[in-house]
């Protein structure tokens, strides 16, 4: 899938959910609106770079076996994934996110 690509779901009682992106106004879908923040890209001084986080606390970590998942900060089957660019960091939380829509 490019960084162009985009997807929406929609349920059958007709909630739509997908990534927000300015390219798809989703007033044109008529009725209410809700967006709510799936993570947070944030610099972390004490790693020195960009992670990924989850309003529940999990982070983007990365599993030998399972590739990225979200996991705690201190689960020792995974490792923290940081990222030195923002716009990398940005890319790995639309993939992510986009593979579990």
């Amino acid at each position: 899938m490019s960084k162009s690509d985009h997807i929406l779901v929609i349920s059958p009682d007709g909630t739509v959910h997908a990534l927000y992106t300015d390219l798809i106004d989703l007033r044109a879908f008529g009725g209410e609106i809700e967006i709510n923040r799936a993570s947070h890209v944030e610099w972390d001084a004490t790693l020195g770079g960009w992670t990924v986080e989850f309003p529940d606390g999990r982070y983007l970590c990365a599993d030998r076996e399972r590739g990225m998942v979200a996991a705690r900060d201190d689960d020792q089957s995974v490792y923290l994934l940081v990222w030195q660019s923002r716009q990398d960091a940005l890319n790995a939380e639309i993939e992510y996110l986009q593979a579990r829509l």
